[in-house]
Parts: C-alpha cells; sequence; structure tokens
C-alpha cells in the first residue's frame, strides 16, 4: 500500500496545504499522476515533462511519478500523433525513475545499493552514478519489443536533459 503524507504547493510565497493524510491506495506499486497544465516549463518548445516524485524508503524505487503534457503543444491527428506518443512514452520513462537524477539510487538485482550512502542513506557523492539498468523493476524480456530509442547515443543522452541533449544534436 502507498500512503502520502498532507501535501502542500508554495504560490504567493506561501505555502498551502492542497491535500490532508490519505488512507493509501491498497495494492499500489507505482503511481502515475498525469495531468494537462501550462506551467513555466511549458515555455519554448517544451511538450511535456516528467519526474518521479517519491521514492520507496527502504528500496529507493520511484513509487510515485508525473507526467504534465503542455496544452496545445502535442498534435493528436495522423502523422502528429506518433510523435505525440513517442514524446508521452518518452516521459514516463521519467517519471519511472529513468533518468540520470536517479542514477545514484539504483541497485545491483540482489538489493545492495550501486553508490555508498551518507548515515542519511542519500549517496555520498554527487558525480558517482550506478548502472544504466535500475533493479527497482522485475523484467519479462519475452515481452519486450525492440526499442531503439537511445541506442549507441553516449554519455550524453543519458546523463544531458532532454533538451541539452536535442540542442547539441542541432548544432
Amino acid at each position: 500500500m502507498i500512503t502520502f503524507q498532507e501535501c502542500y504547493q508554495e504560490y504567493y510565497n506561501r505555502l498551502h496545504r492542497t491535500y490532508n493524510n490519505g488512507s493509501g491506495i491498497p495494492s499500489a506499486g507505482y503511481i502515475l499522476l498525469v495531468d494537462a497544465i501550462n506551467t513555466r516549463t511549458c515555455s519554448g518548445s517544451t511538450a511535456a515533462f516528467a519526474s518521479s516524485c517519491l521514492m520507496d524508503e527502504e528500496t529507493d524505487r520511484p513509487i510515485l511519478g508525473f507526467v504534465n503534457v503542455c496544452p496545445g503543444k502535442m498534435g493528436v491527428d495522423y502523422p502528429e500523433d506518433r510523435n505525440s506518443l513517442g514524446i508521452f512514452l518518452h516521459e514516463i520513462g521519467h517519471a519511472l525513475g529513468f533518468s540520470s537524477s536517479s542514477f545514484p539510487f539504483m541497485r545491483f538485482p540482489n538489493g545492495t545499493a550501486r553508490t555508498p550512502r551518507d548515515d542519511k542513506r542519500k549517496p555520498k557523492y554527487k558525480d558517482q552514478y550506478g548502472n544504466y539498468v535500475p533493479s527497482w523493476y522485475t523484467v519479462d524480456y519475452s515481452k519486450a519489443m525492440k526499442w531503439e530509442y537511445g541506442r549507441q547515443l553516449g554519455c550524453d543522452f543519458s546523463m544531458k536533459s532532454c533538451f541539452d541533449y536535442a540542442e547539441i544534436k542541432r548544432q
């Protein structure tokens, strides 16, 4: 069961409670929140953004993530819908923890941390990253599709933001 503490949002330079403590969501291993709000992050060419928000205290596995689709930025008619689907799936990957900021929290298959931890169980060194394969998820490879996205694109692809990587490729 996933339970949450009360939640606050900051606006007008003050914290406002938006949700009280909840009773939890039984049998949930992960929760994905999806929204379509026009925020400051939606400026420029950004079509969507995502992140993991909450990690399991014992395993560091993401248990809550979000995707925000910027209104009016993704096409819903052919052929733009194919690109929009790709963007959305890419953002779900970030929400599941596939991002450079999650690398220090990844673990070996036996559950031990790949990165040394301090007394608060956080990675000691900001620039020591684990492997690209998070051991949080058990994969049934018989159901996997061939995924070419990011294949053999090097460190810039995995370590820079998606926007920064796209800008590098445009040069």
